[in-house]
């Protein structure tokens, strides 16, 4: 499930408690799930248009470390693919 903007979604904690994702981060992780995308596929596939505001959102994922980037292209890191069953839940 993508979450629209009009959604109200409660912030996700995972794995640790510091670290919490907003229903637009939850989104591009969804949007991700297993594959590795650039950022301009990425946009789309969660539903956003490319722009600053989308930008600074997954710099924010990267910077951290709940993406990997592999150039070209974004995917959850390893230690995060179980956040993606929350979600299916």
């Amino acid at each position: 499930m993508v979450y629209s903007h009009l959604d109200i979604a409660p912030l996700f904690t995972y794995p640790h408690p510091m670290i919490e994702l907003t229903f637009a981060e939850k989104n591009i992780i969804e949007a991700l799930s297993d594959d590795t995308l650039i950022i301009e596929d990425l946009a789309v596939k969660a539903g956003y248009e490319l722009s600053g505001h989308f930008r600074r959102q997954v710099a924010s994922l990267r910077k951290r470390g709940i993406l990997g980037n592999n150039r070209p292209g974004y995917f959850v890191m390893p230690e995060y693919r179980q956040a993606l069953e929350a979600f299916e839940d």
